[in-house]
C-alpha cells in the first residue's frame, strides 16, 4: 500500500491558493488523490485539505516537501499548515449531549473501523 500524506492548511482567502498549493505537490511528483476546500466568508478564511501520494522510493521527500511549502507558499500565503501521514491514528475525544442516538452512531462508526482513531476509556 502506497504512503499518502495529508496536507492540513488555513490562511486570509485571497487569489493563487489553490493554485499555488497543487503546483508544490506537483513539483514533488505527488499525485493529489482528495482535495476539499472551503472559503468562511463571514471571516475571510480559507480552509483546504489535500490528500496526496508522494513517489515511492523517497522517504525524505515528506521532509523536502515541508521545508519547501514552508518558503515558497505558506510564507507568501500567510498559511497555517501541517503535513501528516494518513496512516497516523488521530486521538478523538467525545463530549455526549442527552440524544444517546449520537453517541451510539459515533461509537458504531469506531467500532466497525470507518474512523480509525485511538481510544481511551474512563
Amino acid at each position: 500500500m502506497q504512503e499518502k500524506l495529508v496536507l492540513l492548511i488555513h490562511c486570509p482567502d485571497r487569489e493563487g491558493l489553490v493554485a499555488a498549493v497543487t503546483t508544490a505537490i506537483h513539483r514533488h511528483h505527488g499525485n493529489i488523490v482528495d482535495l476539499d476546500q472551503h472559503v468562511d466568508t463571514d471571516r475571510d478564511v480559507f480552509f483546504m485539505r489535500v490528500a496526496w501520494t508522494p513517489p515511492p522510493g523517497d522517504p525524505q521527500l515528506a521532509e523536502q516537501f515541508r521545508r519547501a511549502f514552508a518558503t515558497d507558499v505558506a510564507e507568501p500565503f500567510t498559511m497555517s499548515w501541517r503535513l501528516e501521514r494518513a496512516s497516523r491514528r488521530a486521538r478523538m475525544a467525545v463530549f455526549v449531549s442527552r440524544y444517546s442516538h449520537c453517541l451510539y452512531d459515533i461509537l458504531a462508526r469506531w467500532e466497525s473501523g470507518e474512523w480509525p482513531v485511538t481510544s481511551r476509556w474512563w
